[in-house]
This record gives C-alpha cells, sequence and structure tokens, in this order.
C-alpha cells in the first residue's frame, strides 16, 4: 500500500511537470508575447521577481489541471482497465484543461490566446501524457511479469463464471495477481469438482472471518449469483469492510443475450446500468456523430439550396398540392415526430392506400410497392435519384433522426409489429440511410431487413457510419434497388 501511495504521489507530480513544460513549449514554438509574466529561459525563472497576483493564476490553473485528471480517475488503480479506456479519459482531462486554462487567463489576466498556441498546448500535454502513461504501464507489467508488485485475490463462489474468471487472472501475468484460492461452502464446491472443474477452496463462508486474520489478501472478488445468496454476499462485503480489503462484484449479475452492464451513479447512488448496442454507451463517439450528423446536413442544405429550390419549382408545376410530404413516423424510444420528404405521390396519397393496400409486395408490417399508381410522374424521378429524401436534413438539424440509423416507420407500420425484438430497432436514433438500404433495399425481406437493423445496432462505430454513407451515395448514383 505504501509503494502504491508512493507511486500515485509520482505520477501527479509527472502530471504537473508535463503541464508546465507544455505551456513552456507552446509558448515557445508560438512565439507568443500574450503570457507577459512567463519566463523566457530558465535564468529569468530563477532570478526574475513575479506579482503576487500572477503566481497565484498559475497555481490555480495547475491546480484545476490536477482536479480534472483527478475526476476522470487517471489516479485511481488502472490495474484491471484498458489502455483504450485510459486513452480516452486522458483526452478528455487534457481538452477540458486546456479550455480551462484559456478562459481562467482570458478572465482574469486579460489574456487571449492565439489558436496555435491552444493547439500546441493541448497536444503537446495530451501526446506527453499519453506516452508517460503507456511507458507506466510497460514498466508495472514488466515487473509484474517477473514477480513485483503483486496482488492477492481471493475468489468467493465457485461456479463457472468464477472459474473464467481466475483462469483469465492466471493467464494475465501483466495483470500482476496472485490467486490465493476460492471460498464456498463445501457442498458447492464439491458439485462444481465433480463437473471437472479444479476448485482449490480455502475457506468457507462461515471460516472467512478467521481466514482473513490469518490471511493476506488485497482484493476479494464476489462471484456469488445475488438472488439466490444476497445474505451471504453481504456478509462477505461487510466482513471485507472491517478488514479494509477492497471488494469486486460482478455487475453482469443477469443472464444477458444482448445487454451489457456497467456502474453508473445518479444523484450519487451506485446502479448497475444495462444497456443493448454500442451506441447507447455514451462517449466521445456518439458525441461525434451528433456533432457529424449536424454540420454535415447544415453544409449539404446549404450547398444544394438551389437544388432544392429547383426541385420545388418543378412539384407545384407538376401537380396539385403540398412541395413537402410530412408524415408521423415513430423515433427513438418510440416517440412520435414529423418526418419531411419531397411529395412524390398526389395530393390525396394517404386517402388511397386502403384501396391499393392489397398490391403490397413486401412481407410483414411495411407497405411498398414498386409501381405504385400515386406516384406522380417527378415522384419517379426524384424517388430514383433520392432528391425526395433531401428534406429529411432538417430532422437531423432538428434532431430527430441521424444521417445513419434504422429508417423511421409510420405509426401504421408499427402497429403491425408482432415480435419483440424487431421493436430494438427504436433504441436508437432513426436515420436517413443505414444497412438495409445499401444490400439489396427493397428487394430484401422484411426478416433480413430487421436483422440488419440489429447489426448495425451491435456493431455500430463511426466508420461503419462513414462506409455506410459511401456505399449510399454509390447506390444513389447507380440508381440499383431504389424505388
Amino acid at each position: 500500500m505504501f509503494r502504491r501511495r508512493l507511486l500515485l504521489q509520482f505520477l501527479k507530480f509527472i502530471d504537473l511537470c508535463i503541464i508546465v513544460l507544455a505551456i513552456d513549449f507552446s509558448i515557445t514554438v508560438s512565439q507568443s508575447k500574450f503570457i507577459h509574466f512567463w519566463p523566457k529561459s530558465l535564468h529569468d525563472l530563477v532570478t526574475s521577481s513575479f506579482p503576487l497576483r500572477d503566481i497565484i493564476l498559475f497555481v490555480f490553473c495547475l491546480y484545476l489541471w490536477h482536479k480534472l485528471f483527478e475526476h476522470f480517475g487517471l489516479y485511481l488503480s488502472r490495474r484491471l482497465s484498458t489502455l483504450n479506456h485510459e486513452i480516452v479519459d486522458i483526452i478528455k482531462a487534457t481538452t477540458l484543461g486546456t479550455l480551462a486554462i484559456t478562459i481562467v487567463f482570458a478572465i482574469v489576466s486579460e489574456v487571449v490566446f492565439d489558436l496555435q498556441l491552444i493547439a500546441l498546448l493541448w497536444t503537446s500535454s495530451t501526446l506527453v501524457t499519453l506516452l508517460s502513461r503507456v511507458v507506466m504501464r510497460l514498466i508495472l507489467g514488466r515487473l509484474r511479469r517477473i514477480g513485483r508488485n503483486k496482488r492477492k485475490m481471493l475468489i468467493v463462489g465457485s461456479n463457472q463464471h468464477a472459474i473464467e474468471f481466475s483462469r483469465k487472472i492466471k493467464y494475465c501475468l501483466e495483470l500482476g495477481y496472485d490467486l490465493i484460492g476460492f471460498v464456498d461452502n463445501p457442498d458447492a464446491s464439491n458439485k462444481r469438482a465433480e463437473t471437472g472443474y479444479p476448485v482449490e477452496l480455502v475457506s468457507s463462508i462461515k471460516d472467512l472471518p478467521g481466514f482473513l486474520c490469518r490471511t493476506e489478501v488485497d482484493e476479494v472478488a464476489i462471484f456469488y449469483p445475488m438472488r439466490s445468496h444476497y445474505d451471504e454476499i453481504q456478509e462477505v462485503v461487510s466482513i471485507c469492510e472491517q478488514h479494509g480489503i477492497i471488494v469486486r462484484l460482478r455487475t453482469n449479475m443477469f443472464e444477458l443475450n444482448l445487454g451489457r452492464s456497467f456502474v453508473d451513479q445518479i444523484v450519487g447512488e451506485p446502479l448497475i446500468t444495462i444497456y443493448t448496442g454500442n451506441m447507447n454507451n455514451k462517449g466521445w463517439r456518439i458525441v461525434a456523430k451528433y456533432a457529424i450528423d449536424f454540420y454535415v446536413s447544415l453544409a449539404v442544405l446549404m450547398l444544394l439550396s438551389p437544388l432544392l429550390l429547383l426541385v420545388t419549382i418543378l412539384i407545384k408545376l407538376d401537380s396539385k398540392g403540398p412541395v413537402l410530404f410530412t408524415q408521423e413516423r415513430v423515433g427513438l424510444h418510440k416517440a412520435r415526430f414529423r418526418m419531411y420528404k419531397f411529395r412524390t405521390m398526389t395530393a390525396d396519397a394517404e386517402q388511397r392506400i386502403k384501396d391499393i393496400e392489397h398490391m403490397n409486395e413486401v412481407d410483414g408490417p411495411v407497405f411498398k410497392i414498386k409501381d405504385d399508381p400515386r406516384i406522380t410522374r417527378l415522384g419517379k424521378w426524384l424517388r430514383k435519384t433520392s432528391i425526395d429524401e433531401l428534406p429529411q436534413l432538417l430532422n437531423v438539424l432538428k434532431g430527430d433522426m441521424s444521417l445513419v440509423g434504422p429508417r423511421p416507420l409510420p405509426e401504421r407500420d408499427y402497429n403491425y409489429f408482432k415480435t419483440h425484438w424487431h421493436r430494438r430497432r427504436f433504441s436508437v436514433r432513426p436515420g436517413i440511410t443505414c444497412l438495409w438500404q445499401i444490400s439489396g433495399r427493397s428487394n430484401i425481406s422484411f426478416e433480413q431487413w430487421m436483422e440488419l437493423d440489429m447489426k448495425y445496432i451491435d456493431n455500430w462505430s463511426l466508420t461503419m457510419d462513414i462506409r455506410i454513407l459511401i456505399n449510399t451515395m454509390r447506390t444513389v448514383f447507380t440508381g440499383t434497388g431504389a424505388y
């Protein structure tokens, strides 16, 4: 524990040195004259005297930087977390830290930072901090592999999940865990041994307090099912609390087929959160997706405004009725919203749907006809080129839709849904284009369409969105599969 505290203090010192050097580097390279009190050399730093206000301001910025790193958990144990998670937290901390320092200097010292200085400060502090953490991981991993910096772990429970976890712990030597053994009732352990799983039972729940008194234990991992062993779990946690031992509980208390779980805090209350699909795990990627949606939609609308005006005139000349077709669609979490499209059908198309429902060419609850008699002459061309979809960029700007996501369905189609897993498509924001539109679009069955929507939800990434957008443009230009 002493060594860990010493390492932690050293890490904090290194981080403060990094930000001081990053500020010095940024000012030197950018040749900024905005920060008048910053020394031009080490000699100036030793010999010069600075106003008390400037010293307090600088110390406050260092404190702010430190607290942000602390807030993002960069001084907690990262033994079990991946490098990717640490990278994301570092980027969040340095981004907010750079922004905070800029604002503080601008308000208190009336300093106006140039963009070059801000970019250099963020880049240098982020890269050097990342490098320091990678080096730290490599050094600690090496030490743990040769038997140093070890932690002794006790596993409560001897079920299959506990056994699998113990095997992973033994295999990942860089984590630095020594498995003491398993704590369980003898009957449960014997049953598990009969199935072929080797279990080294070192104590029962009843004898656990005495065992902890005699044995060096750093952490206890509990793998009992919550429903059937609640009292025993509570007893183990209480005993470990009294001994000051770290307790790790398996958050996946339920047998989830699609969902994933993590611990979150709401008004200070720790809650296990279960979500399905990559998009429901909030992070910088989902923020980037929303930013791309907004700025790309805005740019495309501005760029194509002459075309939109021309189409508006042509629709008015071609047939009677409004330019835009608006319809209530089912969106995120089944919320209703008005979706916009250029009108491609006659004005009475909605009233005539009952007369031609028998002509539906798609299985399932959706309604589509290739040669729909309600489509106008101009409407056929608008649909073939997908220009009729462009007004949906307004829905994207409003936040009702995304550029990429499951297509929003009308109320009528939603009411015909009979399979529960189909409704999971409403757990994400609907989009203008999606996987099924680049995979044959209307030529695939309804069941395949739903499966593609689930594939998108479960495997979503920014790279997938970009690939779908590129393939959508290719599909539009070739005119394949669209009607």
